[in-house]
């Protein structure tokens, strides 16, 4: 500012000129906060997309469509996500492609669908560690004065473990020791 307000010499409009190119230039806390949220949906679409194929090698297609579905709730422009629920480029964007075949259901039955069952449940359970990166984006916003950013992190962090320490709380829905 200092530098800008030097070189303007006594012309307030450059001075003027001069700050709101500098404030232009500066990430706010909002853009911070996308940046930060978008990474982590990039890890977390791609081990949700992990899952899914996992259980469409296992013939499991009704499981690995939904955790296609969460990976694109994390990051919306996970192309394999898209592709595997029968999507394409397009020039207007992603669009249905209609000649790639579907599967709506899970194949195994019995014993075969049990054992993958566990090792799904046991996939998904790992997931937990994703809570963090949430719980911590959730402070960073609350510290940058960006409540309904601070309550949507704390709610993802939710997401993957509902005993995520402090985000219940942070929430609103634990009280503390003195009832409020």
């Amino acid at each position: 500012v200092a530098k800008i307000n030097r070189r303007a010499g006594g012309n307030p409009r450059m001075k003027w000129l001069g700050m709101a190119l500098l404030l232009l230039a500066q990430e706010g806390p909002k853009e911070d906060f996308q940046a930060r949220f978008a990474k982590i949906g990039k890890g977390a679409a791609g081990r949700h997309f992990s899952i899914a194929e996992f259980l469409s090698t296992a013939k499991m297609h009704l499981w690995a469509r939904e955790q296609c579905w969460k990976a694109l709730e994390c990051d919306p422009d996970h192309a394999a996500a898209r592709k595997k629920l029968g999507y394409k480029k397009g020039d207007d964007g992603w669009e249905i492609d209609a000649s790639v075949k579907q599967e709506f259901s899970n194949q195994k039955q019995g014993d075969d669908a049990e054992r993958i069952r566990k090792k799904y449940n046991e996939r998904v359970e790992a997931l937990r560690d994703l809570s963090r990166p949430f719980l911590e984006l959730g402070h960073w916003c609350r510290k940058n004065k960006l409540e309904a950013e601070s309550a949507a992190a704390f709610k993802k962090a939710l997401e993957y473990d509902p005993a995520t320490p402090g985000a219940r709380k942070e929430l609103g829905f634990e009280k503390d020791a003195k009832g409020g």
